[in-house]
């Protein structure tokens, strides 16, 4: 529950903070690591019901969209002039919004276990 507050809301105090890079892909690696576990758990013991279901798919999309918050790739993103088109930049806020979307299916996931 913690981890998942934490992937949701650290970027975006680490940029209203202007803190050390560094420290957030420390533990942007750290929860990717433990959502890509619980996937993997989750994949060994629910099998074919869990395998291509709404929810797998949305822990993907959700794990696979914390790549995109790692500074690298943000720095790698703005020397390729990404970051100046228009267009470009509206399709990646909604992709961070769809992205944000499929990891608060966790949420709902834990409460649905509770």
């Amino acid at each position: 529950f913690v981890v998942l507050f934490m992937a949701l809301y650290l970027p975006d105090i680490y940029v209203i903070t202007d803190s050390d890079y560094f420290s957030l892909d420390v533990l942007l690696t750290l929860i990717f690591v433990f959502f890509s576990a619980d996937c993997i758990i989750q994949v060994i013991g629910f099998g074919k019901a869990y395998i291509f279901s709404f929810f797998f798919i949305m822990d993907v999309i959700g794990t696979l969209s914390l790549l995109v918050e790692f500074s690298a790739v943000k720095t790698q993103m703005q020397a390729n002039n990404l970051t100046q088109n228009s267009v470009v930049m509206r399709a990646t806020r909604a992709a961070k919004i769809g992205a944000r979307a499929g990891r608060l299916t966790r949420l709902v996931k834990l409460m649905r276990f509770l």
